[in-house]
């Protein structure tokens, strides 16, 4: 993780990457990357899932999360700057729709939903936390309102970089 990697995980933090979580900078997807390996424990087998993540690098430099809701049979997109009108999402779902295909998944008539309640971020800095904290939710089934806000953000990211530290130093 830190300088290297950790058995098992193929992505690593450096001290920048932490103090950059700390500090509110931008956070890259390694950030998002150790959080899935790190922090999101699913302990069950991958057909018991119904809902499937893929984190989105959209634009020239913002996370979003969308959600396979395997369930309902719908696309779910969790956007802490909520835009509609981006068209590089549907781009990014019909590539997945193809990808799905492939897979004899047919997902031609699934709907590409915007849920609410979606917490919207305040500074330019936190799409990427944002994006961590709706896959904690909907792993967890804690959607009730999003326990999160704007306001959360500086103790978040010390936990997740307590976390990360604590997952390296344990390792």
């Amino acid at each position: 993780m830190f300088g290297g990697t950790l058995e098992g995980y193929d992505n690593f933090l450096s001290f920048k990457d932490i103090r950059d979580l700390l500090f509110a900078r931008e956070s890259e997807s390694v950030i998002i990357d150790c959080y899935v390996n790190t922090c999101l424990r699913l302990d069950r087998a991958p057909i018991e899932f119904d809902l499937l993540f893929s984190p989105m690098h959209i634009g020239t430099n913002h996370w979003a999360l969308l959600v396979i809701n395997i369930k309902e049979k719908e696309f779910h997109v969790y956007d802490s700057l909520r835009n509609k009108d981006r068209r590089d999402i549907p781009q990014y779902v019909e590539g997945l729709r193809r990808y799905m295909k492939g897979k004899h998944i047919d997902s031609e008539n699934w709907s590409l939903c915007y849920p609410d309640p979606c917490p919207q971020q305040g500074s330019g800095d936190d799409c990427a936390i944002f994006t961590c904290k709706y896959m904690e939710c909907l792993a967890r089934k804690d959607t009730q309102g999003f326990p999160f806000s704007q306001d959360d953000m500086p103790t978040v990211r010390a936990k997740f970089a307590l976390h990360f530290i604590k997952a390296y130093f344990n390792a």
